[in-house]
């Protein structure tokens, strides 16, 4: 049976060879197409989780309302009115008591490290150039645990903001714009406080943008100093022993405290929405590539069908039955199915290959590739599958011609 299978295949060259690039190109088109976009995607989420945080409990914002004024300053009037309704924050935002956090976060068996911090939008100031950025203030020892901020260090030591002594951290592209370098002093102001100096002690570059061109990170005890906000903190930053429990950990932890815990997926939704809908085009790009495929086998195998309408009747005259003749057929759209998906891995591991040497602008040096063995594996079989799907109703077809109608119809 293989060997009839391969001399039709090999009777019509021509015919074989564009189905077979049909597909391969198919192929190439899918695997390529979803190595960028799954790779940036990869390349994103990495970001979001071991640069921040799989889960992060902030100081809530009090909000002043009128009520809130109403009982403070007008506690025996039974009706006042506002020309203009107050609003704005009540005081910084602090979370409350960060000890009994502590505790609990110590003794739950899910969390691997926690390191506080507090972040301030400041100003950056170096001569007469003034950046606004955001200062956070870091714990260096325990902030390691929870996050891979290590691995973007360019220059200096992240240890080195232990000791204190006002040294601080601060992403490439900010050092560049204020035309700073390593041990320079550069000034830092908070409201109206006079500036602080600060020396540079380390650099920092993680491709992204807006954070390499705004951030800085300090000592906490030093940011709370510049800060005017002794022991305070606004931030605890968790790391957890598995990240698909981020979501449910925050939500448990959510429902006994007014502060706000939030999973990194809460905290990105907008980012992730972008995802779904990328992955629905991706999804889309999948079918619509399946199906050219499909029809490429599909014509050439029921084309191949009709010319050997002679070669079934012999066929079935020997002896051979209906499903016989119909795996015949189906040998030959495998054989085209799923030499032209290896051969477009192939293609599509090559292509991949030289996009990620490939220089870009933007949040990123290059393009982001994913070369993981599920894509190379979704690849074959959306080939296979394609070739099942346009070899069955040929296939079908030469099993139910019988050689008595063969003859009849003069053939």
């Amino acid at each position: 049976m293989l060997f009839l299978a391969f001399r039709h295949i090999f009777a019509r060259p021509k015919q074989s060879l564009l189905t077979l690039l049909g597909v391969a190109l198919g192929t190439t088109a899918f695997i390529t197409f979803a190595a960028i976009m799954t790779g940036f995607q990869s390349f994103i989420i990495d970001q979001l989780v071991n640069n921040d945080a799989y889960v992060k409990i902030s100081a809530k914002e009090k909000m002043v309302t009128e009520k809130d004024l109403n009982e403070s300053l007008f506690k025996d009037k039974i009706h006042t009115f506002w020309t203009t309704s107050p609003s704005g924050r009540q005081e910084s935002a602090k979370i409350n008591y960060p000890l009994g956090w502590y505790k609990k976060l110590d003794n739950d068996s899910r969390v691997v490290a926690y390191t506080p911090l507090i972040g301030a939008m400041v100003l950056y100031i170096k001569g007469g150039i003034s950046i606004s950025g955001k200062l956070q203030g870091v714990d260096p020892i325990s902030q390691v645990k929870v996050t891979n901020i290590m691995n973007y260090i360019i220059a200096g030591d992240y240890q080195s903001l232990s000791g204190g002594g006002n040294k601080i951290i601060i992403g490439q592209g900010l050092l560049g714009k204020m035309g700073a370098k390593l041990n320079d002093s550069i000034l830092i102001s908070v409201g109206k406080a006079d500036p602080i100096p600060f020396k540079v002690s380390g650099v920092f570059k993680t491709g992204i943008m807006t954070l390499d061109d705004t951030f800085g990170y300090a000592y906490i005890r030093d940011v709370q100093r510049a800060l005017s906000r002794p022991s305070e903190i606004t931030d605890i930053a968790i790391r957890l022993t598995d990240v698909s429990e981020s979501l449910g950990f925050a939500d448990e932890y959510g429902e006994f405290t007014d502060e706000k815990v939030q999973s990194w997926e809460q905290s990105n939704a907008n980012i992730l929405s972008v995802f779904s809908l990328q992955n629905f085009i991706r999804t889309f790009i999948t079918i619509a590539i399946m199906i050219v495929a499909s029809f490429g086998i599909y014509n050439i195998l029921n084309i191949l069908v009709n010319q050997k309408r002679k070669d079934i009747g012999i066929l079935r005259s020997f002896g051979y039955d209906a499903g016989e003749i119909q795996n015949l057929f189906m040998i030959q759209g495998l054989f085209l199915g799923i030499t032209g998906g290896i051969i477009g891995l192939f293609f599509g591991f090559v292509m991949s290959l030289y996009l990620s040497t490939l220089r870009i602008g933007g949040m990123t040096d290059k393009l982001m590739i994913n070369f993981s063995l599920e894509l190379y594996s979704m690849g074959i079989l959306m080939a296979v599958a394609a070739s099942v799907i346009s070899s069955y109703l040929p296939a079908r077809a030469a099993g139910k011609l019988n050689p008595i109608d063969i003859v009849r119809s003069g053939e």
